[in-house]
Parts: structure tokens; C-alpha cells; sequence
């Protein structure tokens, strides 16, 4: 609000759109037991010190069959991810699709989906 030496008054609203970066990084690709990648030799999640922890990853076959769950776990630790195994047998390589929940330290929960392609 805004009065004039005339005694006129002009009164305006602003939006203000805060736009937060979530980096978030998951992989569409990954090689099992890669002697020359190692991080990539699992499939997991990966990003910046805002993220509080991964609360739920799993992955699904191309049937909808689960192959792989884990919890609570932080990011860009190779060990908490899917090493293309199930019930302790290699998978054959293929698409994979993944489900993921996110929870950042502001309290944000951000939940993620897409597929990730196993090579053998």
C-alpha cells in the first residue's frame, strides 16, 4: 500500500514462488558386479546433504513381481542398493521398474518412479 502527497492510495499484491532444488539422482542404468565402476556395480539412490534418508526403494520386474526392497537407509551408500540378484540368484538383465519415497531434512517427502536397465 502506497499514499501519494495527494492523498491518494494505490494498494497491489505480489505472488512469491519459492522454488526449492531437490537433487535427486537415480541411475537408469546399471552393471552388477563392475570391476570397472564401482559405483555403479548397484542400483541405489544418490544426492546432496539435504536428503534426511531414503525411506523406501524397490524394484519390480517387467511381471510387477518385487525384487528388491530396502528401507530407511541413506543415500549414496552403494551397499543399501539392489545388486541384481533375487532370492540369491542373478536376474536376467532387462528393464526393471523402480518406486522410491524421498524424505529431505525440511520434512519434504518426495515420492519417485521410473525404470532402471540391468546389463550383464
Amino acid at each position: 500500500m502506497a499514499t501519494d502527497e495527494d492523498g491518494c492510495t494505490a494498494v497491489d499484491t505480489a505472488f512469491v514462488k519459492v522454488l526449492i532444488n531437490r537433487e535427486v539422482y537415480i541411475p537408469n542404468i546399471f552393471r552388477p558386479l563392475d570391476a570397472w565402476e564401482a559405483n555403479n556395480s548397484r542400483f541405489t539412490v544418490f544426492g546432496s546433504s539435504q536428503i534426511k534418508e531414503v525411506k523406501l526403494l524397490r524394484v519390480f520386474d517387467r511381471w510387477g513381481g518385487k525384487v528388491f526392497e530396502n528401507n530407511n537407509f541413506k543415500p549414496n551408500e552403494i551397499s543399501f542398493g539392489w545388486d541384481g540378484t533375487f532370492q540369491g540368484e542373478d536376474v536376467t538383465q532387462g528393464v526393471f521398474v523402480y518406486q522410491c519415497e524421498v524424505i529431505f531434512l525440511d520434512g519434504d517427502e518426495v515420492k519417485l518412479e521410473g525404470d532402471v536397465t540391468l546389463v550383464r
